[in-house]
């Protein structure tokens, strides 16, 4: 049995980079919806982005997940999951593509040596990886994860910045090249992705 849960850290104070009271409001109600999914007697690995509000959102999580699979969970802390940059637009790039790939082979590896593994990490990030988990499992997406077409103010702010250009003239070049762009889907605050990678199964789960 294998199941990943990637998870994004509650609302957050970026400046001080910890949770708000709401983000730990929205983790606890996130984490009472998924100690009813949460298998008991397995192998649980839990891995964060460096970011504190990422380890703070999974000290939060610990005490939901059963009590005979929490002696033995195993905790990490690692780069691979740490934030994409802002300034991908959440257009999907090589860039993010490569990401969401380091991010799946970090992941394979973890289930080597557990049942479940949840994943604490940053909406872009979780966007572009489940991009990566359901073409390597074969699973089909639901439509609220999917890639989506970028609405025109992405597009033009993307190429504003990575062209060094005005409005106007990022506006201009977007109509000569005819473009179609994608991006990732946007994940809420401590809202979760759960995948069963052996029934091929993905759904998002909210708080609320």
């Amino acid at each position: 049995m294998n199941q990943l849960y990637l998870v994004r850290h509650g609302h957050a104070n970026y400046g001080l980079d910890c949770l708000t009271d709401l983000g730990i409001q929205q983790v606890n109600m996130l984490g009472k919806k998924l100690e009813r999914k949460f298998l008991s007697g397995v192998g649980y690995a839990i891995a964060t982005s460096p970011s504190g509000r990422a380890v703070e959102t999974a000290n939060i999580l610990v005490p939901f997940i059963p009590n005979k699979s929490r002696l033995s969970i195993r905790l990490y802390n690692d780069p691979v999951f740490g934030e994409l940059e802002e300034s991908t637009f959440g257009l999907v790039t090589p860039h993010t593509t490569g990401r969401g790939e380091e991010s799946t082979t970090k992941i394979k590896e973890y289930l080597g040596g557990t049942d479940v593994i949840l994943v604490i990490a940053h909406s872009r990030l979780i966007g572009s990886t489940c991009q990566a988990i359901a073409s390597h499992y074969n699973i089909e997406l639901p439509e609220n994860l999917r890639m989506q077409e970028s609405v025109e103010e992405v597009l033009i702010g993307f190429i504003m910045e990575s062209e060094n250009v005005g409005r106007e003239e990022a506006i201009k070049r977007i109509l000569e090249r005819g473009r179609t762009e994608k991006t990732l889907p946007r994940i809420g605050n401590a809202n979760a992705v759960f995948f069963d990678l052996d029934q091929m199964i993905a759904e998002l789960i909210v708080p609320n």
